[in-house]
C-alpha cells in the first residue's frame, strides 16, 4: 500500500483543498451534534457524511484507498462550488445553534422532510407504497366482491401499459394526494392542490384530435407538478413526536453541553519535551487550561426562557401542521391519513356553537349589531 500511495504526485491545486475539505467537515459536524433536536442531528449526521463521501464508493477498487490516485480526481472547481455551499450550511447550523429562529425553522423542515433531501426520499417512499390487496379475512372479502363493478372481470390479462398510464399516480398516491388537497395546510411555502385530473382539451388549435404524445406530455408535466407540491407523510413514531412538542406534553430538548476550549498543548519546554507525567494535575490546569467564566460556561445546559420556549414550540407546530401520517389497517389494508392540526380549535372549525359567556356578552343586540330596544321604539 506504501508503494500505492507514493506511486503518483499529488496535484497541487487538490493540495490546498484537502485542509479546508477536512476543516469544513469536521466543521459541520461538531455544529450538528450541538442541535437542540434528537432526529435534526441524527439526520443531519448522515446527511453530512454522505455529502462528503463518495457518490458510489462500492465501484472504487479497494487498493487506492487513501492513495493520491483517488485525489488526483478530484474536480476542483465543482468542490469549490461545493464548498461554498457548504460554508452556507455551516452559517445556518451555527445560527439555529445560537437560536436564530428563521435558521432552526430551515433546519427543522430539512429534518422531517418538508424540504430537501429527506423530502424526496418520503416522496420515493410513499410511491413506493401499496396496499396489499389480498383480503385478510371474511369481512374484507365481501367488501372486495361487493365493490367490484360488474363489467370488470375478476380475473384477465394484463394489457401492455399504454403511454399515458405511465404518466398516472397509483391508488395510495392519489388517497394521499385528495387528503392533502381536503386539508391544505394555509403555511405550506409549496402551493396549493388544485385538482386532482389534468384539464385535456379535445383538440389541438387545429380543430383535431388531440394526439396521444400531447396528452402524455400534458399529462407528464400536470403529475411533476403536483408531486412538487405533495407534501409526504412522516413515520407514525415522528409524527407523535411532532403532536407531543407541539401541544406540549413533551419537554424541549436542551442542546447538548459543549466542550471548554483548552489551551495548546506545547510540545517542548526549554528544549526538551514535555510530558503529561511532569506535572501534576494543579499545576497543568493552571499552565495549560484556558480559563473559562462561570457565568458564560457551556458545559451545563441552561433552561430556555419562557418566551424562547414559546417560540420554540410554535416552529414544532408550523412542522407538524405540515406533517401527516399514514396508519394501515391490518385487515382491510386500507390507510388512515391524519394531518397536524391548525393553530385553534376555532381556526380548525372545531368551534361552531357559542357558549353561555359569548352570548352573554351580546345580550340585548340582534342579528345587525344594533340594540333591541331602539329597534322597537323605531318600529
Amino acid at each position: 500500500m506504501a508503494s500505492l500511495k507514493n506511486s503518483a504526485a499529488l496535484n497541487p491545486a487538490v493540495a490546498k483543498l484537502l485542509p479546508l475539505i477536512r476543516h469544513t467537515y469536521r466543521s459541520l459536524l461538531r455544529e450538528a451534534n450541538y442541535l437542540a433536536d434528537t432526529a435534526a442531528r441524527e439526520y443531519f449526521r448522515r446527511y453530512i457524511g454522505y455529502r462528503f463521501n463518495p457518490f458510489n464508493p462500492e465501484k472504487l477498487d479497494p487498493r487506492y484507498w487513501g492513495t493520491n490516485k483517488f485525489r488526483n480526481e478530484i474536480k476542483v472547481e465543482r468542490v469549490k462550488t461545493g464548498l461554498n455551499d457548504a460554508k452556507s450550511g455551516l452559517k445556518t447550523l451555527m445560527y439555529a445553534n445560537g437560536g436564530n429562529l428563521g435558521a432552526l425553522e430551515r433546519v427543522l423542515m430539512r429534518a422531517y422532510g418538508r424540504a430537501g433531501k429527506r423530502r424526496r426520499q418520503l416522496m420515493v417512499d410513499l410511491s413506493n407504497l401499496r396496499g396489499d390487496e389480498l383480503p385478510q379475512d371474511d369481512t374484507a372479502l365481501q367488501q372486495l366482491i361487493d365493490n367490484q363493478s360488474p363489467s370488470e372481470p375478476s380475473s384477465s390479462k394484463s394489457a401492455p401499459p399504454e403511454l399515458n398510464s405511465l404518466y398516472q399516480m397509483n391508488k395510495t398516491m392519489r388517497q394521499f394526494v385528495a387528503s392533502q388537497q381536503a386539508n391544505q395546510p394555509p403555511e405550506s411555502e409549496r402551493g396549493k392542490i388544485k385538482r386532482l385530473v389534468p384539464k385535456l382539451p379535445e383538440q389541438n388549435i387545429w380543430g383535431r384530435k388531440l394526439p396521444k404524445k400531447r396528452e402524455a406530455n400534458m399529462r407528464k408535466k400536470f403529475l411533476a407538478d403536483t408531486l412538487g407540491r405533495v407534501l409526504p407523510p412522516l413515520p407514525a413514531h415522528e409524527w407523535d413526536r411532532l403532536e407531543s412538542l407541539a401541544e406540549g406534553r413533551m419537554p424541549l430538548e436542551q442542546p447538548p453541553p459543549r466542550r471548554t476550549k483548552v489551551g495548546d498543548w506545547p510540545r517542548s519546554h526549554s528544549g526538551l519535551e514535555l510530558e503529561a507525567s511532569d506535572l501534576d494535575s494543579a499545576d497543568l490546569s493552571k499552565r495549560f487550561l484556558t480559563p473559562v467564566r462561570a457565568q458564560k460556561s457551556s458545559t451545563t445546559p441552561t433552561e430556555l426562557h419562557t418566551s424562547e420556549g414559546r417560540a420554540v414550540r410554535r416552529l414544532y407546530g408550523k412542522v407538524w401542521r405540515l406533517s401527516a401520517k399514514m396508519v394501515q389497517d391490518e385487515h382491510t389494508k386500507e390507510f388512515t391519513i391524519t394531518w397536524g392540526r391548525d393553530k385553534s380549535p376555532a381556526a380548525a372549525g372545531l368551534v361552531t356553537q357559542p357558549s353561555e359567556i359569548d352570548l352573554i356578552l351580546f345580550e340585548g343586540l340582534d342579528s345587525n349589531g344594533a340594540s333591541a330596544s331602539k329597534a322597537s321604539l323605531k318600529s
